[in-house]
């Protein structure tokens, strides 16, 4: 067997990073949510499959689900920014002066609430298949959308 990756949700949270940046880049607020819901969407069947070939629940190898799911975790900041300015692009996030700084914080937060899992994040976990592997993901991104929101108008 060859070597794993240390910390493969950290990684897969990082690669999600990554997904934000390409489906605001353009500034398309109706892409940035159709993408990020398709992904969701897409994640739940596929995972259910990882899980089954696997023969395990909730694979750490896998990590479809907060690469997915990562995206959410900035919807009140991009939604705030297109509310405001009509767009929400990349360049118009980083017009904010703590750019880096939200979205680092967005990341961080975001690995907080997926490795703690405070109550409800956990009990998304008995859901069967996919949905029990993906949905504690979608809680823990809109948990870290309230932080991230939070500091764009703290900071």
């Amino acid at each position: 067997m060859g070597a794993r990756l240390p910390a493969p949700g950290t990684w897969g949270s990082l690669l999600g990073v990554g997904l934000f940046a390409a489906l605001v880049w353009p500034g398309n607020y109706p892409l940035y949510l159709a993408g990020t819901a398709i992904g969701v969407w897409l994640s739940v069947p596929l995972c259910t499959v990882a899980e089954r070939r696997l023969n395990q629940k909730d694979p750490g190898s896998v990590v479809l689900d907060e690469l997915t799911a990562m995206p959410l975790g900035y919807l009140g900041w991009v939604t705030d920014t297109w509310l405001e300015v009509g767009r929400c692009s990349l360049a118009d996030l980083f017009a904010h002066s703590n750019g880096w700084l939200l979205i680092g914080a967005g990341f961080l937060a975001f690995r907080f609430f997926d490795i703690l899992k405070p109550w409800p994040i956990r009990s998304m976990q008995r859901l069967p298949g996919g949905w029990g592997v993906v949905l504690d993901d979608v809680l823990a991104a809109l948990a870290t959308a309230a932080v991230v929101f939070v500091l764009s108008r703290a900071i």
